[in-house]
């Protein structure tokens, strides 16, 4: 088993509300399987974009592209 650091974060009450309720839609055990399921998909994010790839969403036939700082 990988080796583990135990990190601690401060939340605002309407962050909090919203790991949860990720939580609930992810249907996982604990908060921080949340946040390292957030880190996968940003990181997957970041490494597409800067290989100049485009991520595009579509909805009602209608693309539109998601552009991240």
């Amino acid at each position: 088993m990988p080796e583990k650091t135990r990190v601690q974060f401060d939340f605002t009450l309407e962050a909090l509300q919203t790991l949860d309720r990720l939580k609930g839609r992810l249907n996982v055990s604990t908060r921080a399987d949340v946040i390292r399921y957030a880190l996968r998909v940003l990181d997957w994010v970041l490494s597409t974009t800067e290989s100049n790839a485009k991520i595009l969403v579509e909805k009602d036939a209608r693309q539109q592209e998601i552009v991240f700082p």
